[in-house]
């Protein structure tokens, strides 16, 4: 789902069509599903439309998939976003074209409208419908997104096999008091029970961009948030970037990406005692006062079943940090009932959230910043 600048709108009659009835030239099917939070914490409407082979193999020209947002008296919101798909071979009789897409919007009421057109004998298909975005009762962060866009279309997306993707512009002011050092540790490998489940190596993956970039915009009264990344599978700082002003997207993304391809664990790395050996070394590091500022430690990780041959000693809890720590734990399955960074952790009481849903993170967040308000 990538956007083509090159097609001119203008070469079809796009109000003319919207302004008429809902029409199908082309069978197809279209699903637009209710507004849902996403665990990045913007609100999306996810939509597509589903083309059988038998349909698609007998149009000649080039499909384009446009899809746009309008007000109730068709005034556009947003560009349009159009998806060109060159029809230079057959679909196979298994398969079929699906145009899988999302909007991303603030509360209230819109219109989206679906068009679908073929370029040699200009046959399309049109679809309008209301839409309303609302956000659910009780939010325990009403203003987070008062600063986003009203509407946003991706550039690229992939919702099937997902797509990483970061944006700033939450707000979450922080009204301490003391000077805080964040420190935001987050373990970028899949959870290794899982690391051959594509499936959720790619949900991690998302889950982990979506808190750090969300994390990484804490707006503190007085201090700094950094983040270090830690692929422990090969025993090494994968990501690294301090006092925060802005994510370094780019770079996360290649490294998370990287990560998510080897599924190893390195000889070296088990040699010392495996995975959790590392993390436990990594954050013993931090464990240490911080001159002038009260330091915060937020590990990021899903639910970690290590390898049992390695060493998932916990932490020694007579190091003397004065820190505050909090463990973000995301669950990505129903049998996801045991985890070796919670074993590690315990000694030195980290304030514990299991996380399933992006409203379950919401509140991780909201309570997260009550508690750093008080310092």
């Amino acid at each position: 789902m990538k956007h083509d600048p090159e097609f001119d709108l203008n070469s079809i009659p796009l109000t003319q069509w919207l302004d008429a009835r809902d029409s199908q030239e082309i069978p197809w099917k279209t699903r637009i599903e209710n507004a849902e939070l996403r665990m990045d914490q913007r609100l999306e409407v996810a939509y597509s439309a589903t083309l059988q082979p038998k349909d698609v193999n007998n149009l000649a020209g080039d499909l384009y998939f446009i899809a746009g947002v309008t007000d109730a008296a068709g005034k556009s919101l947003v560009p349009p976003k159009v998806v060109h798909r060159s029809l230079d071979g057959k679909i196979p009789e298994d398969k079929e074209l699906r145009f899988n897409d999302n909007v991303i919007a603030q509360p209230g009421e819109y219109f989206l409208c679906l068009v679908l057109y073929e370029s040699q004998t200009g046959r399309h298909n049109t679809l309008k419908r209301r839409i309303t975005v609302t956000t659910s009762s009780g939010d325990p962060l009403p203003n987070a997104g008062k600063d986003l866009p009203q509407l946003e279309f991706f550039d690229f997306s992939d919702r099937e096999r997902g797509t990483l993707q970061f944006f700033n512009g939450l707000s979450l002011p922080v009204t301490n008091k003391r000077m805080l050092r964040v420190e935001l540790i987050s373990l970028l490998n899949p959870p290794e029970q899982w690391s051959d489940q594509r499936r959720i190596v790619r949900r991690h993956m998302q889950q982990t961009a979506a808190a750090l970039n969300a994390l990484s915009q804490l707006q503190l009264a007085q201090g700094t948030v950094s983040i270090i990344g830690l692929d422990v599978a090969h025993g090494a700082v994968a990501f690294q970037q301090a006092d925060v002003e802005q994510l370094n997207s780019e770079e996360l993304t290649a490294v998370l990406n990287k990560i998510a391809d080897d599924n190893t664990v390195s000889l070296a790395t088990m040699q010392r005692g495996g995975s959790g050996a590392f993390f436990r070394e990594s954050l013993d590091l931090q464990l240490t006062p911080s001159t002038g500022a009260t330091k915060i430690i937020v590990v990021v990780s899903g639910s970690e079943v290590f390898d049992p041959s390695g060493s998932v000693k916990p932490l020694d809890p007579r190091k003397n940090c004065d820190c505050r720590v909090y463990h973000l734990r995301f669950r990505y399955d129903i049998h996801d009932g045991s985890d070796d960074i919670g074993k590690i952790l315990k000694p030195i009481g980290p304030r514990t959230f299991d996380i399933a849903t992006p409203r379950e993170f919401r509140k991780s967040l909201a309570e997260i910043i009550r508690d750093l308000n008080n310092l």
